[in-house]
C-alpha cells in the first residue's frame, strides 16, 4: 500500500544517511582536502532522492513571479502608515490601514482588522455636523458628475441652500432613530433642508433633565450658609488672634529649621554657608596664595587693553585707580620703590584715563541746537524744547527727519500752517507774538496782515536759518535717531518800538513793515519715533481739562498754559485730553484724536453689514475745527486718507457716552504721526477734576487690545505719502 511503501523508502533513507554519517565521521570539518570533500558530496548526493525536473522549474516559475510583482508594488504601492494603537483600546478595532491600500501581505495574522465596517461600527454618527458636507469630488462616480454638470445648467431655476433644519431629521434625533443607516423621507441625500443640529440646541428629550438639574441646584448664598453651619468653631477672628497665630508658626518654623541643621551638622552634611557662619577661622587662605591674581599679557595687547579703558568710561577710570593703588601697596610690600620712569608712566596713564572719562559724559546729553538771531547755541547752552518755547512767544510748527535723516516729513504743509498761524496771531491777537513786560505792558492793534506773499516771505526765513544749523545737526546724529525741527516766529518788541510807522502804506508795504519786526528761533534736537504695532508704544490717554480758548492757530504760548493740567496726569498715562462737557472729546494736549465708532443702521445709507471688519459698520470720528481743535498736519492728511480709502469719517466730537461703541482709537501730531491709544481714562463724575492732585478722582478706563484694522490701514497709507510729500534734505530747503 502507498502509505506502507512510503514509510518503507523513509526508513531505508535513514539507514543510508546514517550509513553515510559513519562513513564521512570526522571528514567534513577536519580535513579541507578537496579529494575528501568531493568523496563527502558524492555520499550525501548518492543517498539524497533525485527531485522531479517540473516541480523544481514550477517552484522556480512562482518565486520569480512573487519577486517581480513584489518590485512592482515597491515602485508604485502608496506610502501607507499605520497609526499607533492607543493604550487600553484593542487592535482589531482599528482598520488596518495597509488593507484598505490592498498592500497587507500578513493576511489573518495581522493584529488590525481586515473588515471595512468596523470603524463605522464603533464611531457615534455627529448629529451637529451633515454627512453631506463632507463629500468631494474623490467620491464621485462617472454618473455623479455628469448629473452634477448637468444641474450647473439649471442652477440658477433651482432653490439655493438653506440653513434651515430638517423636520424629518428632527423626528428622527428626536425618537433615538437617527443613524448611519438613516434615509431622509423627503428625498434621501437630495434632500435640500440640513441634516445637522444649530450649535448649543438642546432636543425635547434633554429639556426635561436639564429643568431637572436646574431645579436641583442651590444658590451660592445658600451653600455659603450650609458651609458655615458646618463648622464648629465660634472664635471670631480679629488681628490680635492672627498676629498669635503667625508668631506661633514662626517659631516653629525656626525650631524646624534648627533642629534640620543640628541633624546635618551631626552627620557632616552641612554647607558651606552654614559652615562660615559657624566657625568662620575654618576659611583661611594657604600662605602662599595671592592676595589678586595678574595675567601677565604680551606687548602686542597693550594698545588693546587703552582701547578697552576708553570704552569703560568712569568704571574705567576707577578700575585703573585700583590697579594702579594695587601695584603702589605690592611694591611697599616688597620694599621696593618706583623709578622716576615709572612715575612718570603711571602719572600719564592716569592722566589719559580723566580726559576719557569727559567724553561720554558728553555723549550722554541729548543733542540739541538752537539758532536765534544768528547765533548757533549746541548741546549744554541749548534748552529743551519746552523750555525753549515757554522762554518765547510766537507761533510755531514741529516737524521731523524721516527715513534716517534724509528728508522733513510733509514740510510744505507745515511751512503753510506756520504761516496761517502767524498771520492769524497778527490779525487777531498780536500780543502772542510778541514779548512785552509786565510792570509796563505795551498795548497792540491787529495788524493788517495779508496771504499775499506772506507765506513767500516765512519760507525764506526759514530757509536761511535751517540751512545754517542743519548740516551741523545730522552730522552730529547718532544712527537710529532722527531729528526734531521746530521753528518758531516771534516778534521783537525792541524793533517794534522803534519802528515809527507799521503798516502805513499799501499791502505790500504793509507786508514788508511787519515782516522787519520778526525773528525765527530754530530749534533742533534728537528724536527716537516709536514703533507702530507693538503693545509698549500704544498710548495711555486721560480727560483731565477744557479745551484751548484759540486753536484755529499754533503758538508757543500754549505749553505755559496747560501746565497746571500735568497735577491731574495719572501714572503711566503719556498724554492728557480735553473737553468743555466731560463727553464731547475735543484733542490732546499736543495731539489730536480720532476713534473709530461702531454706526448705526440708519446711518449707513443702506449700505451696513453686520460685522467690525466691514468699512460701512463703522465710520472715523473727531471733532471738528470749529470745536477749538487745533487744525493738525496729520490730522488733515488723516481726513483725506479716509476719503481716498472710502472710509466713512465725520468731523464730530467723540461722545463718551458712546465708548461702548468704539472699536479702535489713535491720536496723530507731526512727531509721533499715528499712535493707536491701548486705554483712555475718564474722571467719574466730571466735577471731580476740581481737585488739586489725580489722587482725589475715580477713574473709568477703556482698554482697547493693539492697533485695530482700520488704524492700520490709515498709517500704512500716511507712511507711504510721508514717502512722496517729504521734502529731501539733498536739495534747498
Amino acid at each position: 500500500m502507498p502509505p506502507k511503501q512510503q514509510g518503507k523508502s523513509k526508513a531505508d533513507l535513514a539507514k543510508k544517511q546514517k550509513v553515510v554519517e559513519d562513513k564521512t565521521f570526522g571528514l567534513k570539518n577536519k580535513n579541507k582536502s578537496k579529494n575528501v570533500q568531493k568523496y563527502v558530496q558524492n555520499l550525501q548526493q548518492s543517498v539524497q532522492p533525485k527531485a522531479d525536473p517540473s516541480k523544481v522549474a514550477a517552484k522556480k516559475k512562482k518565486e520569480e513571479e512573487k519577486a517581480r510583482e513584489k518590485e512592482l508594488n515597491d515602485l508604485f504601492k502608496i506610502a501607507v502608515t499605520q497609526p499607533k494603537v492607543p493604550p487600553g483600546v484593542d487592535p482589531k478595532s482599528i482598520v488596518c490601514e495597509f488593507f484598505k491600500a490592498g498592500q497587507c501581505t500578513k493576511g489573518f495574522k495581522c493584529k488590525f482588522s481586515h473588515d471595512l465596517n468596523v470603524q463605522r461600527k464603533g464611531e457615534k454618527i455627529d448629529i451637529y455636523s451633515d454627512k453631506r458636507d463632507q463629500e468631494t469630488m474623490e467620491d464621485w462616480d462617472q454618473e455623479t458628475l455628469e448629473k452634477v454638470v448637468e444641474s450647473k445648467k439649471t442652477e440658477y431655476n433651482q432653490n439655493k441652500p438653506t440653513e434651515i433644519v430638517c423636520k424629518h431629521f428632527l423626528e428622527a434625533v428626536e425618537k433615538k432613530q437617527y443613524g448611519w443607516f438613516w434615509v431622509c423621507p423627503n428625498g434621501g441625500k437630495d434632500c435640500h433642508y440640513r441634516h445637522a443640529l444649530p450649535p448649543g440646541y438642546v432636543l425635547k428629550s434633554q429639556m426635561k433633565a436639564l429643568l431637572e438639574e436646574e431645579s436641583e441646584k442651590i444658590t451660592i448664598e445658600e451653600e455659603i450658609e450650609n458651609q458655615r453651619s458646618k463648622t464648629t468653631s465660634s472664635t471670631p477672628m480679629t488681628t490680635e488672634l492672627f498676629m498669635q497665630w503667625k508668631t506661633k508658626k514662626m517659631e516653629e518654623r525656626e525650631v524646624s529649621l534648627a533642629a534640620q541643621r543640628a541633624d546635618r551638622a551631626k552627620n557632616d552634611r552641612m554647607s558651606g554657608r552654614e559652615l562660615f557662619l559657624s566657625d568662620a577661622s575654618l576659611f583661611v587662605d594657604d600662605a602662599e596664595a595671592y592676595e589678586a591674581y595678574h595675567r601677565e599679557e604680551p606687548e602686542d595687547t597693550e594698545q588693546k587693553g587703552k582701547d578697552d579703558t576708553t570704552a569703560a568710561g568712569p568704571s574705567g577710570t576707577a578700575s585703573a585707580a585700583a590697579d594702579s593703588e594695587d601695584i603702589l601697596l605690592d611694591d611697599d610690600d616688597d620694599d621696593d620703590e618706583l623709578n622716576m620712569d615709572e612715575l612718570n608712566e603711571l602719572e600719564a596713564s592716569l592722566s589719559r584715563t580723566s580726559i576719557q572719562i569727559q567724553e561720554p559724559e558728553q555723549k550722554m546729553d541729548s543733542m540739541r541746537f538752537l539758532y536765534s538771531k544768528g547765533v548757533l547755541s549746541c548741546s549744554s547752552d541749548a534748552p529743551p524744547i519746552t523750555t525753549f518755547l515757554e522762554s518765547l512767544p510766537g507761533s510755531y510748527t514741529t516737524t521731523r527727519t524721516h527715513e534716517n535723516g534724509t528728508t522733513l516729513l510733509f514740510w510744505e504743509r507745515h511751512l503753510k500752517r506756520l504761516s496761517n498761524s502767524t498771520r492769524i496771531l497778527l490779525n487777531s491777537n498780536p500780543e502772542l507774538i510778541f514779548k512785552t513786560n509786565k510792570k509796563s505792558p505795551l498795548l497792540f492793534s491787529p495788524f493788517p496782515v495779508t496771504a499775499l506773499k506772506w507765506e513767500s516771505r516765512i519760507r525764506s526765513l526759514v530757509s536761511n536759518s535751517l540751512s545754517q544749523v542743519l548740516p551741523i545737526a545730522l552730522k552730529e546724529r547718532s544712527k537710529g535717531e532722527e531729528l526734531a525741527v521746530t521753528a518758531l516766529v516771534s516778534g521783537d518788541i525792541e524793533k517794534l518800538k522803534a519802528m515809527k510807522n507799521v503798516g502805513g502804506g499799501g499791502d505790500d508795504d504793509d507786508d514788508k513793515g511787519v515782516f522787519q519786526v520778526l525773528d525765527l528761533h530754530l530749534h533742533i534736537g534728537s528724536y527716537i519715533p516709536p514703533v507702530f504695532g507693538i503693545e509698549e508704544s500704544g498710548a495711555h490717554l486721560a480727560l483731565v481739562g477744557h479745551g484751548r480758548d484759540l486753536a484755529d492757530a499754533k503758538y508757543s504760548d500754549w505749553v505755559r498754559l496747560r501746565k497746571p493740567l500735568e497735577k491731574l496726569r495719572p501714572p503711566s498715562v503719556t498724554e492728557l485730553l480735553l473737553s468743555n462737557d466731560g463727553d464731547r472729546i475735543l484733542e490732546g494736549c499736543i495731539t489730536n484724536f480720532f476713534v473709530i465708532c461702531q454706526r448705526d443702521k440708519s446711518e449707513a445709507e443702506g449700505k451696513y453689514l453686520d460685522g467690525y471688519n466691514n468699512v460701512y459698520s463703522v465710520e472715523v470720528q473727531t471733532a471738528p475745527v470749529s470745536d477749538g481743535v487745533l487744525p493738525g498736519v496729520i490730522r488733515q492728511l488723516v481726513i483725506e486718507v479716509c476719503h481716498s480709502k472710502g472710509i466713512p469719517v465725520c468731523e464730530v466730537a467723540p461722545s463718551w457716552e458712546k465708548h461702548r461703541l468704539w472699536e479702535e482709537a489713535f491720536v496723530t501730531n507731526s512727531l509721533r504721526v499715528l499712535q493707536h491709544v491701548e486705554t483712555i481714562k475718564v474722571p467719574q463724575p466730571w466735577e471731580s477734576l476740581k481737585s488739586k492732585c489725580f489722587e482725589g478722582i475715580s477713574w473709568i478706563e477703556k482698554k482697547f487690545e493693539g492697533p485695530g484694522i482700520i488704524t492700520k490701514v490709515i498709517q500704512k497709507e500716511i507712511m507711504e505719502r510721508a514717502s512722496t510729500e517729504s521734502h529731501p534734505l539733498n536739495e534747498s530747503i
